[in-house]
């Protein structure tokens, strides 16, 4: 017994959160609901200012006054008949006013002769109070501290005055209301019901788009493959489809990245543990020494790709750092100090073309990921004696930038075949018949950085026409 009370209690949060919790269809019907209301009230508004606004034409009593007036008998018939109508008209009128659903004040009559002899005048007509000369236009009088909307009219033999008194606001606001109310009360379910059956239907295919998504598998970026058919639910399935194709391609680079860098280990590490075991088994101190120094070569090479590949993963994150302003000469001149030790076991002069200084907003990783990767490939695979040139500018462009950072490093080593050119930025690609191994990553983190800084990469004749040289070029 507690058992099912638990789970009933249970089900009555849940069903209270679900309550509690904001949805379209509600929130379409609340709009409406609002909607309705508000047009109600601006209705009764409206006819309210127009009753006290108004003059004549917006009330019943002149018409009604005229049309009594018209239906008195006239002579020869005797008075008596014209005071038998009157009194008829006056007790159906008043019982009427009296029975409505918003108590609304008795008619007042007063019947005279065409000269001015008084011949009825109802109950609780103002003692003393005779018609002005000169009437308000409005149709008001106050007649003893209370206002009445007063008519008269005449004819030959009768003169028919006819009081009605006005309502207070409470009064004419319940009784405009009370008008409107029954045709509102009819129209809204008639609009109500038709648009939340539109709504429920209209969102099915959204139930459809969450059914989809919260089915799939966790490692399933395929295509979504629905069509949701509604023009305002194309862009989302749109959006969703561009970021299951941005989540393919990335999740494969990292799968691709992952497997090549664990092939790439794999001999640098095979040759640590070769050379590694070489040195503790070796006899002689030649033998040793050239163990030790290929192990340490072998390590080299291990640590370089590990850095490569952390440069890359650093570059591929989706949110880029924040740029800084940054004398990219002095960065250059920076890098160059640094490769000046490789470049001179290969007796490589290294040259830097630069204004003094040359600010730009860049990221700093970026940056010396495009120059320093360029000027390692310049070295590694230039000829002995050679010569590297690394040129820095801020030349006029006809893009929406008016500048441009231009920035190149060329060579006069032997070139890259124009077959193997199509093939440089792929990652762990060397190329054929070349000299120097490296890591295959540089110029893949070249065009990363590129990418990050939103410029362009462009391959060109090196010194001389001699070699290849890198152009980079983002705007400012």
């Amino acid at each position: 017994m507690g058992q099912r009370v638990n789970t009933a209690l249970r089900h009555l949060r849940q069903y209270g959160a679900a309550l509690r919790q904001p949805t379209l269809t509600r929130r379409v019907v609340a709009v409406l609901l609002g909607a309705l209301a508000l047009c109600f009230a601006v209705l009764v508004g409206i006819d309210w200012l127009a009753l006290r606004l108004g003059g004549p034409e917006v009330r019943a009593l002149p018409n009604y006054t005229q049309q009594l007036l018209d239906s008195l008998p006239l002579a020869p018939a005797p008075p008596e008949h014209a005071l038998i109508v009157l009194r008829a008209t006056e007790q159906q009128t008043n019982r009427s006013r009296l029975s409505s659903d918003v108590a609304l004040g008795p008619l007042l009559f007063q019947l005279q002769a065409a000269d001015g002899t008084p011949h009825y005048a109802s109950p609780g007509w103002p003692a003393d109070w005779h018609w002005p000369e000169s009437p308000p236009a409005d149709g008001r009088i106050r007649i003893h501290g209370l206002t009445y909307w007063a008519e008269q009219y005449h004819n030959p033999q009768w003169q028919l005055t006819v009081l009605e008194p006005q309502p207070d606001d409470g009064m004419a606001l319940r009784s405009l209301g009370s008008e409107l109310l029954l045709s509102f009360a009819i129209a809204l379910p008639l609009v109500l019901l038709p648009l939340w059956w539109s709504v429920r239907r209209g969102l099915r295919p959204l139930r459809q788009l969450v059914h989809t998504v919260s089915q799939r598998a966790p490692d399933d970026a395929s295509p979504l493959g629905l069509d949701l058919r509604y023009a305002e639910l194309q862009p989302l399935v749109q959006s969703f489809e561009a970021l299951l194709t941005k989540a393919r391609t990335h999740i494969e680079r990292e799968r691709t990245l992952t497997q090549d860098a664990a092939h790439e280990l794999r001999t640098p590490l095979a040759v640590i543990s070769a050379q590694a075991h070489l040195v503790c088994a070796a006899s002689q101190p030649e033998q040793r020494a050239q163990a030790q120094a290929a192990l340490e070569h072998a390590v080299q090479r291990a640590s370089h790709l590990v850095h490569q590949l952390l440069t890359l993963a650093a570059l591929d994150q989706p949110q880029p750092r924040p740029p800084q302003r940054i004398d990219v000469a002095e960065a250059a001149r920076r890098l160059l100090i640094a490769a000046l030790p490789r470049a001179d076991a290969r007796h490589i002069e290294l040259a830097l073309l630069a204004d003094e200084p040359v600010w730009a907003n860049l990221e700093p990783l970026a940056l010396d990921s495009i120059l320093g990767n360029l000027l390692d490939n310049a070295i590694h695979y230039g000829h002995d004696g050679g010569r590297v040139e690394l040129n820095v500018q801020i030349l006029p462009t006809e893009g929406d930038a008016p500048h441009a950072l231009h920035l190149s490093v060329a060579d006069d080593g032997p070139g890259i075949p124009q077959a193997e050119q199509a093939r440089l930025f792929q990652r762990f690609e060397r190329g054929r018949d070349v000299r120097a191994r490296g890591s295959g990553l540089g110029l893949p983190i070249v065009a990363q950085a590129v990418q990050c800084l939103g410029g362009q990469l462009s391959l060109g004749p090196g010194l001389e026409g001699r070699g290849i040289a890198f152009h980079v070029r983002v705007p400012e």
